[in-house]
């Protein structure tokens, strides 16, 4: 099966081979694909890393509770919440400074020392 087919079809995979390449089309689609996924407001309120650099992806790792398919998969995509940009985009003009703070305490609250540099 193909990767494109793979993600068609939602197909979850836990084991991958570190050997397999992962074309430079494959990967364009992939990213292109990413960014058209739908979000509330249409506020696509995500940025995606593609992590390539090996010692990157080693260290991400060892905070991913050791999760083999960080290195070993061809490719490894990060996605991360533009917290500022939900809130400015998403709040009315008066409350997007509010909104700001809102979300940071909310995402603190549950990730705690998790994320660090947050602010």
């Amino acid at each position: 099966m193909d990767v494109i087919t793979a993600v068609q079809k939602r197909r979850a995979t836990k084991s991958f081979d570190p050997h397999h390449p992962l074309s430079p089309e494959t990967r364009r689609v992939l990213l292109e694909t990413a960014a058209l996924a739908p979000s509330a407001y249409n506020i696509q309120h995500w940025r995606i890393l593609d992590v390539q650099d090996p010692q990157l992806r080693s260290a991400i790792r060892e905070v991913a509770w050791g999760q083999a398919q960080v290195t070993d998969a061809s490719a490894l995509f990060v996605l991360c919440a533009d917290l500022t940009d939900i809130a400015i985009r998403a709040a009315p003009e008066d409350e997007r400074e509010c909104g700001v703070r809102r979300w940071r305490g909310e995402v603190e609250q549950i990730f705690g020392d998790s994320i660090p540099n947050l602010t």
